[in-house]
């Protein structure tokens, strides 16, 4: 229940005391906070037992963003009435719109005895979830938004939800709340990109292939929605890239790369992505030349000189793919470099055998050839001998 919705309920059920009470309320409907304020103010100066006059002032204080004034006025309400719900509302109220999220939060946990109505139930949840949010306890979050969204599908509970979701990591929590929330707000350029990145991480989580390539392209799909609203913006079209990237449209993705650097030339993730691109597409020049700019602007990033070293390592360059390998294991050590490393080593002692074998096998031939020719210069050298002493002999 919204604090409109708690006030109105709580209209009806106060009692009538004249007309000045009643002047003071047609005031605050038409939104004329201030003269409301002055108003329930004469009021409760000549009645201060009168608990709902001290909850309609502090409520007209909180509609000029008066907050200390609001949750003073509503304190004293519930210290002459403390078990009515929308009291408790109206206080935490005030306290979040004055930033005091964990007071908010104490708030309602005092008030949720109270909310016996499907209504007052999400009120509660709705404003401790965004409170627990606001505090980034995003467990806490999640649990209460949940709650709060299976009994009304609000805009900003499934907003806030889907944000919970996404900073815990649970992508296939997010998703579907993202889907929701994005059919309310369809050109919310934040819960596009979110939506994004949640099916980019789940495409890289998944071993199943074909879920993989579904979330790749809906992240594709999505990414350029978001194109189409944010226009040239660089991060958008990296996004664009990535999920292209996932979706295996290698030319769209070098496109969105090399399109990125063109606007921000010292972009070094974009360099990277494009660095992987080329690999994909076996592009071995390409991508070391690509990847040796981004070595440069992101000297400290391991995944620079391992891809590189793959690169290298394709083009049969061996010893400079270890040295690309040794750099990315002095920044983040890891067992799949090493065991590139231990591969362009024993490719490095095959191609050494084969050599060393090569030159055997020529030696052997060149000899060989030598006693051969040896052989039949002694043979020719035999031959005009022996025509020599024919002829003599005749």
């Amino acid at each position: 229940m919204s604090a409109l919705l708690a006030l109105a309920a709580a209209i009806t059920m106060a009692p009538v005391i004249g007309a000045d009470f009643d002047q003071a309320l047609d005031n605050f409907k038409r939104g004329k906070y201030v003269e409301a304020a002055a108003d329930f103010q004469e009021i409760v100066d000549q009645q201060p037992e009168y608990d709902y006059g001290w909850f309609l002032l502090g409520m007209s204080f909180l509609k000029m963003n008066k907050f200390d004034d609001a949750e003073s006025s509503i304190q004293k309400a519930i210290d002459l009435n403390g078990e009515r719900f929308e009291y408790h509302h109206g206080l935490a109220n005030a306290r979040y719109k004055a930033a005091n999220y964990a007071k908010t939060v104490a708030a309602l946990k005092t008030a949720e005895s109270m909310a016996d109505d499907a209504s007052s139930q999400f009120a509660l949840y709705r404003l401790r979830g965004l409170s627990y949010i606001a505090l980034e306890k995003w467990a806490d979050a999640v649990q209460d938004l949940d709650k709060a969204q299976k009994i009304k599908k609000d805009p900003v509970v499934l907003d806030r939800l889907s944000l919970g979701y996404y900073k815990l990591r649970h992508y296939d929590k997010a998703l579907p709340v993202l889907r929701q929330a994005i059919q309310a707000k369809a050109n919310d350029a934040t819960l596009l990109m979110r939506m994004t990145n949640s099916l980019l991480n789940l495409g890289a989580e998944t071993r199943d292939e074909a879920r993989k390539s579904s979330y790749f392209k809906e992240a594709l799909t999505t990414a350029e929605k978001l194109q189409g609203i944010k226009g040239g913006d660089s991060d958008i079209t990296n996004l664009v890239g990535r999920a292209a990237f996932g979706a295996k449209s290698f030319p769209k993705a070098e496109q969105a790369f090399r399109k990125v650097i063109a606007q921000k030339p010292n972009y070094c993730y974009a360099m990277v992505n494009l660095g992987k691109v080329y690999i994909a597409m076996e592009r071995w020049s390409d991508a070391d030349s690509i990847l040796g700019d981004a070595a440069k602007c992101a000297p400290k990033m391991a995944v620079v000189y391992e891809s590189r070293g793959f690169a290298l390592m394709k083009q049969k360059k061996l010893p400079e793919a270890i040295a690309q390998f040794n750099k990315a294991m002095e920044i983040k050590p890891s067992e799949s470099t090493r065991q590139m490393i231990q591969t362009c080593q024993n490719n490095i002692e095959v191609a050494e055998e084969n050599a060393a074998m090569a030159a055997l096998e020529a030696k052997q031939a060149a000899e060989a050839a030598k006693a051969q020719a040896e052989y039949e210069e002694a043979q020719r050298k035999q031959k005009e001998w022996e025509e020599a002493q024919r002829k003599r002999d005749d």
